[in-house]
């Protein structure tokens, strides 16, 4: 799983001027843009699209937020003309 952090309240399409990271604190550059909106992203890379959905869960700890992740990733495949 490699969900982007980013602010929640940032709508529309964003570029990566290295202000991303996975949940393992790691830095994406592989991201080149990133579009959010509420709980809905679509990462632009330079080999693919990936699209996420962040399905909110209960969490037994006050204050904190806890989703479900669906992703599909679609790789480019490079055609000659």
């Amino acid at each position: 799983m490699s969900k982007a952090v980013c602010s929640i309240a940032q709508i529309g399409y964003i570029e990566n001027r290295g202000q991303l990271f996975d949940e393992h604190n790691k830095s994406r550059k592989d991201i080149q843009f990133l579009f959010r909106n509420g709980n809905f992203q679509i990462q632009i890379k330079e080999t693919g699209i990936s699209y996420e959905l962040f399905i909110p869960e209960k969490s037994e700890i006050e204050g904190k937020s806890r989703f479900r992740v669906k992703r599909i990733d679609l790789d480019f495949v490079c055609v000659l003309m």
